[in-house]
């Protein structure tokens, strides 16, 4: 569901998450409960709600970021080896010899020595999933997994 996390998107929900826990305590630390420690509590659970709503849409997202797509994939169905490859953050690639990618457009662009692939993809926790022109007679979609 959320695709590859980021350390810093980590760190981010740990301290949203000790925020709402510090916001929460503060208000039971009185010790008479009054209505503005309940008002205050209140708007502290709606701000954090919607927090964790945008937090979660952000994390969700970042799966078709193209950081996403850095890492050694191998296709699963073995008669495809030859679409197995490797991106690096720097842009170049390992495919079939030194190669260079990028995305653009939403479409993930490898281009190497011998010919070049143009392709549709979505990124899901360790699976990759391409599509498109670049797949030499094959029609629909080959799955990766991220080694």
């Amino acid at each position: 569901m959320f695709g590859i996390v980021s350390p810093s998107m980590l760190l981010l929900l740990l301290l949203f998450l000790s925020l709402l826990v510090g916001a929460i305590g503060w208000a039971f630390r009185k010790t008479t409960f009054r209505k503005e420690n309940l008002k205050i509590l209140i708007i502290g659970v709606i701000v954090a709600a919607i927090g964790g709503v945008g937090l979660m849409l952000a994390l969700n997202s970042n799966s078709q970021h193209p950081s996403a797509l850095v890492g050694k994939w191998k296709v699963e169905n073995r008669s495809y080896s030859q679409y197995d490859f490797e991106l690096f953050k720097d842009g170049t690639a390992i495919w079939g010899g030194d190669s260079k990618w990028k995305v653009e457009n939403g479409r993930l662009h490898i281009i190497g020595a011998q010919r070049a692939l143009s392709l549709d993809y979505t990124v899901s926790y360790s699976r990759l999933e391409i599509s498109g022109d670049g797949l030499f007679m094959i029609s629909g979609a080959i799955t990766l997994t991220k080694q």
